[in-house]
């Protein structure tokens, strides 16, 4: 993955996590937008197709206070981006999401909270 230009998307509905990831982001690289919900996420995903400047990759909280719950922000985001690179992000790594995460459209998996190494290793696999 070319870590030069590239813009990701943070959906969580903790701002500590948004503004950590955000953080790391850009110190690696990347524009960083962040999303308090799932309706934002989608949003901003379609303008970014608008713009013919999508994201790299989103990283997806497992949102419980959602209207839209996480499998089905993934689902339709996949049907707006058949290339999205989404990533399941949760302190619960028991969760059957983060257990089954292809299952349900995501690429991979990262537990929560994440720091630069984390995120590293994460890009070194994609």
């Amino acid at each position: 993955m070319d870590l030069d230009m590239g813009k990701v998307l943070i959906v969580d509905d903790e701002d500590i996590i948004l503004e950590v990831g955000e953080k790391l982001f850009s110190f690696l690289g990347f524009e960083c937008i962040k999303a308090k919900t799932s309706a934002d996420a989608i949003s901003y995903y379609k303008k970014s197709i608008e713009e013919k400047n999508t994201f790299k990759m989103v990283i997806i909280d497992i949102l419980t206070n959602d209207k839209i719950n996480t499998e089905e922000l993934v689902k339709l985001l996949n049907e707006i981006d058949k290339n999205l690179y989404a990533v399941i992000s949760s302190g619960y790594l028991n969760h059957p999401l983060m257990l089954n995460y292809k299952n349900y459209g995501f690429k991979a998996s990262i537990k929560k909270p994440y720091g630069l190494k984390e995120l590293q290793m994460l890009l070194e696999n994609i």
